[in-house]
């Protein structure tokens, strides 16, 4: 430096340390006194420009967040200062001829970066009615548009801020993402800087979740119906096939395994391929009659046609005879029928 004197070098804050400084903290709506303290502690000692300042605001807080935290900034200096200069002036929106080299410049820097701290922490709204303002969540059937108008009316009832200037847009922007259903909330979070989107792209965002969850929910609406319809469909075949099979075991009347091409039919349900059934018959099946044809021989319950041949029996030496109807049993080797008289013959 020329003259002998005394001058300052900075070392600025880099873009990437402000992106991941913003990461962790929680935003001027939902935590502002610790947002500021969090800030004031990564800034540290150091002295920033003006424009350095605006560099770091930019990263970390939406425009209309810069609004709320200049407006409030302005009100604690006149607050703190009623003789002192405007708060305009403390505040500038434009570069200010502040010499970082001369104990002037640096006390309105600091002065200026210490306010910033106080704004963020008078910036969000207080009191009762301001907190029923902004603390509704969304519910999941909410659409995003019934959502944020619910916002809109809250505002307009407990906060006293009029949601169409920008310090409402601000507000209304933030608690529609941040209050929204989680999985609308998760999804806009991802977005880039969505902090700075409209409220009109955000609600299309949100829209899409809202949209795409109904056609999720449809889709396993039909696929509950496919399932049902197609286990219906089973045990319509499975009764059909049952019916046919036990037809089929009456008439075999064997202790066989069978295999058989079965095409029952499927009228009812197109589509359906013909298939094999394998069945063990592990009893004896089977009994003709003249009135039903074959029949399952558990349902016999009395005799059929009686036989009309007699035989007549007798033990050797045993005075009695035994007179039996029929030859005492079927093909099957089970009785059909008999009948036992006897007589003693002197």
């Amino acid at each position: 430096m020329g003259g002998g004197g005394t001058g300052f070098v900075n070392a600025p804050l880099t873009s990437s340390e402000v992106r991941n400084f913003k990461k962790e903290i929680k935003g001027i709506l939902e935590d502002p006194i610790g947002t500021a303290e969090q800030l004031d502690q990564f800034l540290g000692p150091n002295i920033y420009t003006w424009e350095e300042m605006q560099s770091i605001m930019k990263i970390i807080f939406s425009q209309e967040e810069r609004q709320l935290i200049r407006a409030a900034g302005i009100k604690v200096w006149e607050k703190e200062n009623p003789q002192g200069p405007p708060g305009e002036d403390k505040m500038p929106t434009v570069p200010p001829e502040w010499g970082q080299n001369n104990e002037e410049g640096r006390k309105h820097m600091n002065e200026y970066r210490n306010l910033i701290i106080k704004g963020i922490k008078e910036a969000a709204p207080r009191g009762q009615n301001a907190k029923k303002a902004f603390e509704a969540q969304q519910e999941k059937e909410e659409s995003p548009t019934e959502w944020l108008d619910r916002l809109r009316k809250n505002m307009k009832q407990y906060s006293g801020i009029d949601p169409e200037t920008d310090v409402g847009k601000a507000l209304l922007r933030i608690n529609f993402v941040t209050n929204a259903w989680p999985d609308i909330r998760k999804k806009i979070e991802k977005i880039e800087d969505w902090h700075n989107k409209s409220l009109d792209n955000l609600l299309k965002e949100a829209q899409k979740v809202y949209v795409r969850r109904d056609e999720e929910k449809a889709k396993l609406k039909a696929k509950f119906i496919a399932v049902t319809m197609r286990e219906n469909n089973l045990k319509k075949i499975q009764k059909h096939t049952s019916t046919t099979l036990e037809i089929k075991l009456i008439k075999t009347g064997k202790r066989r395994k069978i295999e058989s091409q079965y095409k029952p039919s499927l009228s009812s349900i197109p589509g359906m391929p013909a298939f094999t059934v394998g069945v063990l018959l592990m009893t004896e099946a089977a009994i003709r009659t003249k009135e039903r044809g074959w029949i399952h021989a558990s349902r016999i319950k009395g005799p059929v046609d009686e036989p009309k041949e007699w035989t007549i029996t007798s033990e050797p030496g045993d005075t009695k005879l035994t007179l039996k109807r029929g030859l005492g049993g079927n093909e099957l080797g089970r009785p059909k029928w008999s009948k036992k008289h006897t007589q003693d013959h002197t």
